[in-house]
């Protein structure tokens, strides 16, 4: 069931050289016949072998297995979706919509095959602001135990990304609020890889940041939506592709 809650948010490519047989091409000119016959010797080009080291058979990488991919195009399925005075998750328009009418507090949607991931993750989810205020954000939760320890990578209406996280019930700002040079105001390609040790962010294919992060344990993974004072605020997610990655 969506998960909801108030809170204090904090603005903010081997080259392989081929020796191929050379011949010496050293054949002495036909000598001018002579009363006395001598011998000519003709040098003979040998033909050594070379042996070439042949190319390392290339063992294609098997691709990560996917835990999840979604497009939307049809109804609900498994997808948490409801409704209540906090706000609404719902399936509409090729899109998982979610709405927060609440100021200061976040609206979660997500999948049960994601509720327990617990395992490295690479994740690509398009995003796009649906509404009025630019400052709410659309974000993506990991690293999920409960309310009091989990992560959070958002991205809000003007392109700006950060990562938080929530650790014994406190707060910090882990990446601050930073606006990518193509980032523009959506919609936006979010790509997250968390390996265990390290957690990189690309927004619309640029590197955003790459650090380690160790500080809280492999968890579920979610979707939701925060605001400020205005409200309310809709978020769109679609294209969500989740990979599982070797721990």
């Amino acid at each position: 069931m969506p998960r909801i809650h108030s809170m204090l948010l904090t603005t903010v490519a081997a080259t392989v050289f081929l020796l191929l047989p050379t011949s010496a091409c050293g054949l002495v000119p036909t000598p001018t016949p002579q009363v006395v016959v001598q011998t000519v010797e003709v040098p003979v080009t040998k033909l050594v072998p070379v042996t070439v080291t042949p190319e390392p058979t290339i063992t294609p990488t098997a691709a990560p297995p996917i835990v999840l991919a979604e497009q939307f195009e049809g109804d609900a399925g498994d997808w948490y979706v409801s409704s209540d005075s906090w706000g609404a998750s719902s399936v509409a328009e090729g899109h998982l919509l979610v709405t927060v009418d609440e100021p200061n507090a976040l609206y979660y949607s997500g999948h049960p095959d994601l509720d327990f991931l617990n395992q490295p993750f690479d994740l690509t989810v398009a995003l796009a602001n649906e509404s009025v205020p630019r400052d709410a954000y659309g974000a993506v939760s990991f690293r999920w135990t409960d309310e009091n320890n989990n992560a959070d990578v958002s991205v809000n209406g003007d392109g700006f990304i950060s990562m938080g996280q929530w650790v014994d019930g406190t707060y910090y700002n882990t990446v601050p609020w930073t606006r990518p040079s193509g980032s523009g105001r959506g919609p936006y390609i979010l790509r997250m890889i968390d390996t265990g040790r390290r957690v990189t962010a690309y927004l619309n294919g640029e590197l955003v940041f790459d650090i380690p992060f160790e500080d809280l344990k492999l968890g579920g993974v979610s979707f939701f939506v925060g605001a400020y004072d205005d409200v309310p605020a809709t978020w769109s997610f679609d294209d969500v592709q989740v990979s599982k990655l070797a721990p």
